[in-house]
């Protein structure tokens, strides 16, 4: 619990560094966010928030909070999608802002329901 307090601590000490790293961390606080003890998910959580501070990216930023819900539930996977397939991408999409999507789209794609994988915008 303490270590993911800790990570989220750091998007506000040291936002460009942690943007890097977020490839890395983005993954390891998803599994996090399994852990059956309910204070290590609720701090997964607020550092998740926290990190969507870290993301420059507007087109990104528009819609973290749903990407942020989708990798804390994953039944919100479908909303997530729906509204990165309507979001018109004119920005360079960075590592910090891919952390974010990657899961959701892996997550929507490992799926059995093929409405996901049809769908076009």
């Amino acid at each position: 619990q303490g270590s993911v307090q800790l990570l989220g601590a750091m998007a506000y000490c040291a936002p460009k560094h942690l943007g890097t790293c977020l490839p890395t961390i983005v993954p390891k606080i998803g599994e996090v966010l399994k852990d059956p003890h309910p204070r290590v998910q609720e701090a997964a959580k607020n550092a998740l928030s926290e990190i969507g501070s870290v993301i420059r990216n507007p087109e990104i930023s528009q819609i973290s909070g749903q990407l942020l819900s989708a990798l804390a539930d994953p039944a919100n996977t479908k909303k997530a999608l729906e509204s990165l397939l309507t979001t018109r991408f004119i920005n360079t999409i960075d590592a910090a802002s891919l952390s974010l999507i990657m899961p959701i789209l892996m997550h929507g794609l490992q799926e059995r329901s093929k409405t996901n994988k049809k769908k076009d915008g």
